[in-house]
């Protein structure tokens, strides 16, 4: 009797079509979720960049006009512009650096917590910052302490290498060395992020500047990015 062997049939074509239908559909709405979300990000952009690099609202009442804001938020900026080491800024508001806004923390050289008692975490290094994900990541213990792991909704900012400012949305993980989690006790998310990707550029061309390998930047350079100038009753709130 000549050998038999079992083969998995594919599934009928009706069934076939429903499956590449459902799927189709769910790749749609995921492209469809990634364009409302790059939409969004660039108006928050363009409005953070009105209010606290511009100024526009504060501007426009020196001016005169109307800011064309609810009254409420309208009177969260002063009508005047007034001198400082960065030139005109709003008065009574501050200059700082994005160190004094927000606390870099930089992670920690993971291969040295290894995995215990079947209690790990998956390690988060620049490329899974970059994919977004920790899929094939490397393990870690997870009896770090809370600073050093990492939850969806942080700031995660790579500072070498390939560097880039997310909100991560990828699972739970560790930090490792050459990321900055990035926290405030005084200032809201949005505010500290958002100056951060307003400086990407700066930082890029910092770390491709660099005679090294893995290019990168230092902490004094986050003293010295002092966009975070317009500091007020505006950017408090700690959301």
């Amino acid at each position: 009797m000549p050998p038999q062997f079992q083969l998995v049939v594919p599934a009928p074509d009706d069934e076939q079509r429903a499956i590449a239908h459902i799927l189709g559909t769910l790749d749609d709405k995921i492209e469809l979720n990634r364009r409302m979300s790059e939409t969004l990000e660039a108006m928050a952009r363009a409005l953070f960049k009105s209010w606290f690099v511009d100024f526009d609202p504060v501007r426009a009442k020196v001016e005169g006009r109307d800011p064309g804001l609810p009254q409420a938020l309208a009177d969260l900026f002063p009508a005047r512009l007034v001198d400082s080491e960065l030139g005109e800024i709003p008065e009574g508001w501050t200059v700082r650096g994005l160190d004094e806004i927000a606390r870099f923390l930089n992670g920690l050289a993971l291969q040295k917590y290894p995995p215990k008692n079947d209690s790990s975490l998956p390690v988060i290094k620049i490329a899974q910052l970059r994919a977004g994900n920790t899929n094939g990541a490397d393990l870690a213990g997870a009896n770090l302490e809370a600073d050093y792991i990492v939850e969806d909704g942080d700031v995660l900012f790579s500072w070498s290498g390939s560097l880039e400012c997310i909100l991560w949305a990828g699972g739970r993980g560790a930090l490792n060395q050459h990321l900055f989690k990035v926290t405030s006790i005084e200032y809201p998310k949005w505010f500290y992020y958002l100056w951060i990707r307003r400086y990407l550029a700066d930082f890029r061309h910092i770390a491709a500047a660099k005679a090294t390998t893995m290019g990168h930047i230092q902490r004094h350079h986050l003293s010295e990015a002092k966009g975070c100038r317009a500091v007020s009753r505006a950017a408090t709130g700690n959301q």
